[in-house]
């Protein structure tokens, strides 16, 4: 622990807050877009003071760009965000798989293999929701999709002890966060005071497991 380990907690929280609370529902703007990269690259920071894993800091790094991108609410920009958070999964695939048991530990027992299905499950459904509203980026978020599912298996096999439960709880966030953001997008009408809501939650559930998943492999 030191200085910039502190330095950088307050501003990734502070900041985290800020758009949270004040920046989700407005519209795209440089400071917008500025506020919500800087909340992930300080994270990047924390990680670097508390000696992370080198492919996590990298993970950040393309999170941040991507938190970016996605913000400016651009047909290109979102296709390029969905390639920055690709490099994201890619990354945690690794990590997660590197500090697992094996694809077998999932499979051989109910405690995993039940999650294994509401997962599989669960993706199938907002895919198949979504799906008609996805026009020409439905193979990009296809792909995208399967790269998030393969990152919730790997999480799986993850050791179901402190800390890397962390990244397990970490794993779910990162799917709830990526189908409200799915819902938003391609499904669910204009609503009154809806898009705010579930603006907020994604923002908090990806940014909630983006600490988690910190704090697994540096505590």
């Amino acid at each position: 622990m030191n200085l910039l380990f502190f330095y950088s907690a307050a501003a990734a929280t502070i900041c985290a807050l800020y758009y949270g609370l004040e920046l989700t529902h407005q519209e795209p703007s440089l400071r917008r877009s500025s506020v919500k990269a800087i909340s992930t690259l300080c994270l990047v920071w924390t990680s670097l003071a508390l000696q992370a894993p080198v492919i996590l800091i990298v993970a950040l790094a393309f999170g941040a760009a991507g938190d970016f991108l996605i913000s400016l609410r651009k047909d290109d920009a979102f296709l390029a965000s969905l390639g920055t958070f690709s490099i994201v999964q890619l990354c945690l695939i690794a990590l997660f798989w590197q500090h697992g048991m094996g694809l077998e530990t999932v499979i051989s027992g109910y405690g995993r293999l039940v999650p294994l299905i509401v997962l599989l499950a669960f993706c199938f459904y907002v895919i198949f929701r979504m799906w008609p509203g996805l026009g020409p980026v439905r193979w990009p978020v296809l792909g995208y999709s399967i790269l998030t599912v393969t990152m919730g298996v790997a999480a799986l096999t993850l050791p179901p002890e402190w800390p890397f439960f962390l990244a397990m709880i970490a794993a779910g966030l990162f799917i709830l966060s990526d189908a409200l953001i799915a819902v938003e997008m391609f499904v669910t009408p204009d609503i009154p005071g809806f898009s705010r809501t579930i603006e907020r939650a994604i923002w908090f559930s990806y940014f909630a497991a983006l600490v988690f998943v910190v704090g697994a492999f540096t505590l």
